[in-house]
């Protein structure tokens, strides 16, 4: 994949990396992809990110799964809500979610969500999760949207 990029100060070539030094007291910029700049004063400057390769999703093992079970994680210091998780014929995973703005147990069971299966176990106030439940976060304060389906496919289909 290709980006054409252009400068912004005159002078510097189109290479340069997103670390140039700041000239003459004008503004650090950062190319953001699409064409877009963004300001190293903007109050909200997204974060530095890398292209990835099909490889790197294919590593994370994205699927789709059918919550089974929700409860609320006790020893969570930010609520959380434990999540039992049905693949299929890759079996039930365990998932601690920060999804209590927007979601309430009841509401999760029977829902498909979208998970990434292939990244390390992690213990998260006395839970494993084995699996991350993905979803859109707003920034506005308003607690992530989990990310869904709009048609029915069996537990533990691949994400592409």
């Amino acid at each position: 994949m290709s980006t054409s990029h252009t400068s912004t100060r005159g002078g510097t070539p189109p290479h340069e990396t997103d670390t140039d030094a700041v000239e003459d007291g004008q503004d650090e910029r950062r190319h953001r992809g699409g064409g877009q700049e963004e300001r190293a004063d903007d109050p909200a400057p997204r974060a530095a990110t890398r292209t990835a390769t099909v490889d790197d999703l294919d590593a994370l093992n994205v699927r789709i799964g059918t919550v089974r079970a929700a409860r609320p994680n006790a020893r969570a210091r930010v609520p959380a809500l434990v999540l039992e998780i049905d693949f299929g014929p890759l079996g039930v995973r365990t998932s601690s979610a920060q999804i209590t703005d927007r979601y309430t147990p009841d509401s999760l069971v029977g829902r498909r969500v979208v998970c990434a299966l292939g990244l390390a176990p992690k213990r998260i106030a006395g839970v494993v999760s084995t699996c991350l439940v993905l979803g859109a976060v707003p920034g506005d304060g308003t607690g992530v949207v989990l990310l869904a389906v709009d048609a029915p496919v069996p537990d533990g289909t691949r994400v592409a």
